[in-house]
């Protein structure tokens, strides 16, 4: 098996992390082999106006989604072999 050094590792490291990054995620951490990325929750004016026209209780059904959404959170890893391991929380 082919072991990476740690520059060939950082390489496909950026590969992925243009993927997330191009998906509306944000770089909180990067060493050479390991990145953590968030993606914020996004309050969309235009569903709340629509849902608010829906009698006013659509509003309250979504801004209780909304308070109930997480935002997204991606660490990636790259192992000797090149190979990148993604962990979603």
């Amino acid at each position: 098996m082919h072991q990476y050094n740690e520059s060939q590792r950082s390489a496909v490291l950026d590969e992925h992390i243009t993927k997330y990054v191009q998906q509306g995620f944000q770089i909180v951490a990067r060493t050479p082999t390991t990145c953590q990325l968030i993606k914020q929750k996004k309050f969309s004016l235009l569903f709340a106006l629509l849902w608010f026209c829906v009698g006013g209780v659509g509003l309250i059904v979504y801004l209780l989604y909304y308070a109930s959404k997480k935002a997204g959170s991606v660490y990636l890893q790259v192992d000797a072999g090149g190979v990148v391991h993604v962990t979603k929380s």
